[in-house]
């Protein structure tokens, strides 16, 4: 078999990489958001608890936390077919009901949690938030979610998409810091001499 694309373990290599540019070296939180129904994003977590050392070990400098998420935040899955409704935005506000397929609730109590540990004397303040999930539209739910309260934070992902830079989300995508195997150009095309 030859790759033509850089391996799930270069990718959290040069996200190790850019944690240890960016992270300052006092005791910092690496908080990863990931899909639990996904061996995508459980092998792109155990790849960066082995590249990225706990610091229950003194001389390491950060801690490793995950927390999970079922796939389709939006009660919406990649499996299931139809597209969303594009019409215009309701002028009305939605009670958000606890019992439905989606899971925006638990987004919302996740970003309070988090900025509730922030305060917590007894755990070390969070440097970065992952996000390793296989739909798109999962992460930018994430982002959209904990970027207001960690702005501050870097944000890390995998795969990048062009909904990333899209204006809608630029408010929450901005200064995301993406591990790609593919480039964000197209090469030059070849030129090939008849001879």
């Amino acid at each position: 078999m030859v790759r033509t694309i850089g391996t799930d373990a270069e990718l959290i290599k040069r996200i190790v990489g850019e944690l240890a540019l960016r992270l300052p070296h006092e005791g910092r939180r690496v908080v990863i958001v990931a899909e639990r129904d996904s061996l995508y994003a459980q092998s792109l977590v155990s790849e960066l608890k082995y590249r990225l050392p706990d610091s229950r070990a003194k001389d390491q400098p950060i801690r490793i936390e995950v927390i999970y998420f079922f796939r389709g935040i939006d009660g919406v899955t990649t499996r299931e077919s139809g597209a969303p409704t594009s019409g215009p935005p309701s002028k009305t506000v939605t009670l958000e009901w606890p019992e439905s397929r989606d899971q925006l609730d638990y987004l919302r109590r996740l970003g309070a949690e988090l900025k509730r540990s922030e305060s917590d004397p007894t755990r070390l303040p969070i440097g970065a938030i992952g996000i390793f999930a296989n739909d798109v539209h999962d992460k930018l739910l994430v982002l959209q979610a904990l970027h207001e309260d960690f702005s501050d934070r870097m944000f890390f992902t995998t795969d990048m998409d062009a909904r990333y830079l899209h204006p809608r989300t630029q408010a929450f995508t901005r200064n995301l810091v993406v591990a790609s195997s593919l480039p964000l150009a197209f090469y030059p095309p070849v030129s090939y001499t008849h001879l």
